[in-house]
């Protein structure tokens, strides 16, 4: 397939960027599902420190923890228990010195989700004054094929850690000193760098996506069109009839791949934003059931010789890190059918 100047698809991408923002949720969703203990540990400890009445700069510190255990329980850290090192000790140089054991991880991750995505989707030719769809056939020459996925696991997982490893060092300037202006200036400095990644990992790509496709596309157009980066692609149910069968919504699915770079930053924004909610939600009724003593509600932890007692309403965090996460996962499962029925 050949053509001479390559042109945007003409779809609603609107619409399709609603679907990554969506699919963006999902795995946030996913990041809150898998990290339920943390949560739950993290509530309990929130109750431990309302008995000594801390100052906010203690407040954020300990949410940024939390935070960072997610993300370094994602590189592979188990936990204190397990490791010879505790979650305070740990820094961006852990990355580094666990390169090998990070970079198998990322490799199996992208392998997986590579896969499923070339399996479950393709990408679409619209006719630009008809309209008719055609689905784009990848290149027969499967020893090519496969070196082509191999570039794209090896690009994007290494992206993905640089993306981590700058993360990590900008959440350690925001613990040391937890304020709006400076984690605001480290949050955006943190995306700039994650903007840069993304075009590294998109300009691989745009140089292969060609070659993956079978479509000869002028070099020129490879490095400066944006067309590539938002090609549509769908969720396709029947490829090989003449009028093929696919999900809507239509979607940039390259973005799917080379977007991730951007989930470190968001997903700590979104877990710092719904975890703050939640607590302080829940806060309201502790502080009830304390003036009112019912505090039998909860728990009495004992602390070493010389300090008070402590109360963890363990139940009610319980029951609140799973209501969090059913409300998100409701919202993500309406926002998904309302995308399907704008279609």
């Amino acid at each position: 397939m050949s053509t001479s100047s390559l042109q945007t698809q003409s779809y609603d991408l609107a619409k399709g960027m609603e679907f990554v923002a969506l699919w963006i949720m999902i795995v946030f969703c996913l990041v809150l599902f898998f990290s339920f203990r943390a949560q739950y540990r993290l509530m309990n400890t929130y109750d431990a420190l309302n008995s000594f009445n801390p100052t906010r700069e203690k407040r954020i510190q300990v949410m940024l923890a939390h935070i960072k255990r997610v993300i370094f329980s994602v590189l592979g850290y188990q936990g204190e228990e397990r490791e010879r090192q505790s979650l305070d000790q740990l820094n961006a140089k852990w990355m580094l010195e666990n390169i090998g054991k990070i970079s198998i991880r990322f490799f199996v991750f992208y392998f997986i989700y590579i896969w499923a995505l070339i399996l479950t989707t393709r990408a679409l030719l619209i006719d630009q004054d008809t309209g008719h769809v055609q689905i784009i056939s990848y290149t027969s020459k499967q020893i090519f094929g496969f070196l082509m996925i191999g570039i794209y696991i090896v690009t994007n997982s290494a992206c993905d850690m640089l993306s981590i490893y700058v993360t990590i060092r900008n959440l350690e300037k925001i613990k040391q000193n937890p304020r709006l202006a400076v984690a605001t200036m480290y949050l955006v400095n943190n995306l700039v760098y994650s903007f840069f990644f993304f075009m590294l990992s998109q300009l691989v790509s745009n140089l292969i996506w060609p070659l993956k496709t079978n479509m000869d596309i002028p070099l020129a157009d490879r490095f400066f069109s944006p067309a590539i980066a938002l090609w549509p692609y769908a969720f396709v149910l029947d490829a090989s009839s003449s009028s093929p069968e696919y999900v809507h919504p239509i979607f940039p699915g390259q973005l799917l791949i080379t977007g991730t770079v951007f989930l470190p930053t968001l997903v700590i924004v979104l877990l710092f934003i719904v975890l703050s909610l939640s607590i302080l939600a829940v806060q309201y009724l502790k502080r009830f059931l304390i003036m009112h003593d019912l505090a039998l509600l909860g728990v009495n932890v004992t602390l070493p010789p010389g300090q008070e007692p402590v109360i963890q309403f363990r139940c009610i965090n319980a029951l609140t890190v799973g209501i969090t996460s059913s409300l998100i996962a409701t919202v993500i499962f309406e926002w998904l059918r309302l995308i399907r029925s704008s279609v």
